[in-house]
């Protein structure tokens, strides 16, 4: 399942589900089975259970040389603790992640510093303003 790095926000959850077909990574293909568990990645209790649907009738998309599958979740997943899915076909897991309205926030803040710290970037410090 494909997640962000950070996180899923708590509004709209879509799990994406992936076989690359064609691309650098071709060879790791993976089909995700007829359902998808979310499990507390704290004690491993299943939280939701979905079923994923193909992409326009399991196509491979041009531009990413993928076959997709889509789900909705429930607006039950809330956990805000780390969670991962699960499924049983592959016995494959994600990542862990979290569900969160904030959970941007951190790489948001972040991008906003380096982007004062590299407008300033070679730009020599004067003694007036960086002392001795």
């Amino acid at each position: 399942m494909s997640t962000s790095s950070a996180g899923v926000q708590t509004d709209t959850k879509i799990a994406v589900f992936a076989d690359p077909v064609t691309g650098q990574n071709a060879g790791a293909h993976f089909q995700p089975g007829d359902t998808f568990e979310v499990h507390s990645a704290t004690d491993d209790k299943v939280v939701f259970t979905g079923k994923p649907r193909p992409w326009q009738d399991g196509a491979v998309s041009k531009l990413a040389g993928d076959r997709v599958w889509h789900a909705l979740t429930s607006s039950r997943v809330t956990a805000r603790e780390p969670i991962t899915s699960w499924t049983r076909l592959r016995r494959a897991r994600s990542y862990k992640f979290k569900i969160a309205d904030d959970v941007y926030s951190l790489g948001a803040r972040r991008c906003h510093r380096m982007f004062y710290y590299f407008q300033r970037n070679g730009i020599p410090i004067t003694a007036k303003y960086g002392g001795d």
